[in-house]
């Protein structure tokens, strides 16, 4: 908090003695008035949360959940299993159960992972958890459906998790131990997580203390050593990228944007008529000031990345949110786009001869995600959201039993139990070891395998 406070008061410095614009033009110098002035409103207004203990969040959760404050009945849960609006999963007595079936089995075992980690705190709870790219509850649709997203339009519902809670008897809870919680430790400690936009490897950016190449590339990146050329790398999810790609072609110099392939790609059409360019990794944005974020399918995923490079971030739209997004403000942490992108050259104009006003925004951002995305992604996610709702809400209980068609993830200290008899062994005999042990599909675990990580396996399992 301390630090963000001395980068404001050295913003707001700059903003006031900042100079006219060379050459007496009065409509370049009215357009950069315009800009500061926004600056300095947002400024103005703008007041700190401190993350300490995730209040922050408290309002988002207040939002997303009050239409559950009736309670979520056994019937609404049944209901939403069978329509199959996402992977069920269940907690019984700190033990994690989740259907066989997982779209994107990559994206289940992040959530696992995460869940694990908080698992001894939590209730016995069951919840469904939508991982693919789009909601699948629209606002208005009535009753409320309790299905969780990683991210939501403006119509859409709930950003988090969904409780119903009840004792349960030693005979309701009997299931055969599913041993792919070993296999997801192993392949996520070795591999790290995959994120769902880039399809690829990224920095373990929300491993906090054991991950310190989430500030190595900022700092081998520092501001003056930046390329001031704007900087995009991203498939074709969303027409709305178009414009940013067609003024790279038109104006190279100002802006360095192609689009890549991705699963849909089948000719030069999907990327508007030239090759794909080669994917390109997290930490190699780092090399620019000017980042651009852009909404996909879906909320893109990268914007928490992206913070972490001590780059500008250009925000484009509005219409999607990831549950920390309300905490970050247009002109304080990034710089806001038109959907359209009608006003992205003047922005870029603006920040280039605005060279220390665009710092100062982009390095406050820097502790600002660092001190809101560790332990809240987490425990505001899974922890907080619970003990949160279950003190206040009064939900309807219903009897969990663990169906036939959910299989055991373990516990967070079987994870540990397991790595631990297991880390005298060399990678190779490890992964022979859970390939033993797990009955897991084999093209699940090549999916898990092209994550490639040069942190051991206890980046994920040694707090557990």
């Amino acid at each position: 908090m301390e630090r963000w406070v001395r980068s404001q008061l050295r913003l707001w410095l700059l903003l006031l003695l900042l100079p006219p614009v060379p050459g007496c033009q009065k409509e370049s110098g009215s357009k950069w008035k315009v800009f500061i002035d926004q600056i300095n409103r947002a400024l103005e207004i703008y007041e700190p949360c401190s993350s300490q203990n995730c209040s922050c969040y408290h309002g988002v959760i207040e939002e997303d959940l009050t239409p559950f404050r009736g309670g979520i009945s056994r019937r609404m849960m049944a209901e939403v299993v069978r329509r199959k609006l996402g992977t069920h999963y269940q907690i019984i007595k700190n033990r994690l159960y989740r259907e066989n079936d997982c779209m994107f089995p990559s994206r289940c075992s992040g959530v696992e992972h995460f869940i694990l980690e908080v698992i001894g705190r939590l209730p016995d709870m069951e919840m469904v958890i939508n991982v693919r790219d789009y909601p699948q509850v629209p606002k208005w649709m009535e009753p409320a459906i309790p299905v969780f997203s990683f991210s939501k339009p403006h119509f859409s519902k709930v950003l988090g998790p969904v409780i119903s809670h009840e004792a349960l008897s030693e005979e309701q809870i009997e299931a055969p131990i599913h041993q792919s919680t070993m296999i997801s430790c192993i392949l996520l400690g070795h591999f790290g997580k995959e994120d769902p936009l880039f399809g690829q490897y990224i920095l373990p950016v929300l491993d906090g203390g054991t991950s310190s190449e989430k500030t190595w590339s900022a700092a081998q990146w520092p501001w003056k050593k930046k390329n001031s050329t704007a900087y995009f790398r991203g498939s074709r999810t969303s027409p709305e990228r178009d414009p940013l790609i067609l003024l790279s072609r038109k104006s190279p110099k100002l802006v360095d944007a192609e689009y890549t392939k991705n699963q849909a790609w089948k000719s030069m059409k999907d990327t508007l008529g030239k090759p794909a360019a080669k994917d390109v990794h997290l930490v190699d944005h780092c090399k620019y000031k000017y980042l651009f974020n852009f909404r996909g399918v879906a909320a893109s995923f990268r914007l928490k990345h992206l913070f972490l490079c001590g780059s500008l971030v250009f925000h484009v739209g509005d219409e999607w949110l990831e549950f920390f997004y309300p905490q970050l403000k247009p002109w304080v942490h990034y710089i806001p786009v038109k959907t359209d992108l009608s006003n992205v050259q003047e922005l870029l104009q603006f920040v280039k001869a605005n060279d220390d006003v665009a710092q100062e925004i982009a390095e406050s951002t820097m502790p600002h995600t660092e001190g809101c995305t560790e332990e809240c992604w987490k425990d505001g996610w899974m922890d907080g959201w619970m003990d949160g709702w279950m003190g206040t809400a009064g939900l309807t209980k219903s009897y969990l039993q663990t169906a036939q068609t959910l299989t055991s993830r373990g516990t967070g200290q079987d994870c540990k139990n397991w790595i631990n008899a297991n880390s005298h062994l060399p990678f190779e005999e490890l992964i022979r070891t859970s390939l033993y042990l797990s009955t897991a599909n084999v093209i699940q675990i090549l999916q898990l395998f092209v994550y490639l990580c040069v942190d051991g396996m206890r980046m994920v399992c040694n707090d557990m």
